[in-house]
């Protein structure tokens, strides 16, 4: 099972896990709202705290590996005493695998009604970039795009919601480009969200024509050092043009379909090689 489909479906197994062992460090994360616009932060932890989360991040390492460990499982199960797996026996394995995906994949009821208007989907089978464009205003084109591969893999962040439930922070990376008619440069925003907040984290101005972008250009400053009006003022601006945790949450079961979709299809792939 993909690792972003995994990390999603432990938001409620964390849940349960948290409760079990009663690990103080999650009430140490806080969320808060600064107008419209989401941040998250974490509270100094005491030692014991660490400790807890130290502690937590071993089992939910061990939890996540767990799949890993299915398909050479399953290898050995059938093999028996002997040394040598048949290659007819691999693919049967693999063609279990892939009935078992396909019998239980359902499309995310939220992709159902397509992206946020009035933005456009493009995407291409085997290729795990997906982009969605808009048109603002007479001269501006904004498009985000967002990497399958190209997401954290670490294990999510856990903590108490507003009533009290843990749960497990599962969040996007995606770049926000804007483009003006007549215009040599671009506007680039990286951003980060779990669906409930944004978080702008790296702001550049940049060269429209990829080859006189230069390692030694300076293209901004480290947004965090901007000044709290000036960060604000960013956040409006991307909002102006529909970047909102609302379209990260879109993104979010996108980035998790596809990763599902082009798992299905190279289980296919593997199944004709072999």
């Amino acid at each position: 099972m993909p690792l972003l489909r995994r990390l999603i479906s432990h938001r409620m197994a964390m849940g349960s896990l948290l409760k079990s062992v009663k690990y103080p460090f999650c009430n140490d994360v806080v969320r808060m709202r600064t107008g419209s616009v989401h941040t998250m932060s974490m509270k100094a932890l005491d030692t014991r705290s660490q400790q807890a989360a130290r502690a937590f991040g071993a089992e939910f390492r061990g939890a996540s590996l767990c799949w890993r460990r299915n398909l050479s499982t399953t290898f050995a199960s059938r093999a028996g005493d002997d040394d040598v797996v048949s290659t007819a026996s691999i693919k049967n394995v693999f063609k279990k695998e892939w009935e078992h995906e396909k019998s239980t994949y359902e499309p995310p009821e939220e992709l159902a009604q397509g992206p946020p208007e009035p933005f456009t989907l493009t995407e291409t089978k085997g290729d795990t970039l997906l982009t969605l464009t808009r048109s603002y205003g007479s001269d501006e084109t904004v498009m985000v795009d967002v990497m399958v591969n190209d997401q954290d893999e670490e294990e999510p962040l856990a903590f108490e919601d507003e009533d009290g439930e843990l749960d497990a922070d599962v969040s996007i990376e995606f770049v926000v480009t804007v483009l003006k008619k007549d215009k040599d440069e671009e506007l680039v925003f990286e951003c980060s969200s779990d669906g409930s907040y944004l978080e702008i984290k790296n702001l550049s101005l940049e060269p429209s024509d990829e080859d006189e972008l230069d390692e030694a250009l300076y293209t901004g400053p480290v947004f965090e050092e901007l000044d709290d009006e000036v960060q604000e003022s960013l956040y409006s601006f991307l909002q102006e043009r529909g970047i909102t945790p609302d379209l990260a949450e879109y993104l979010l079961n996108l980035v998790h379909d596809k990763e599902q979709r082009e798992y299905m299809d190279w289980l296919q792939k593997m199944i004709t090689f072999l």
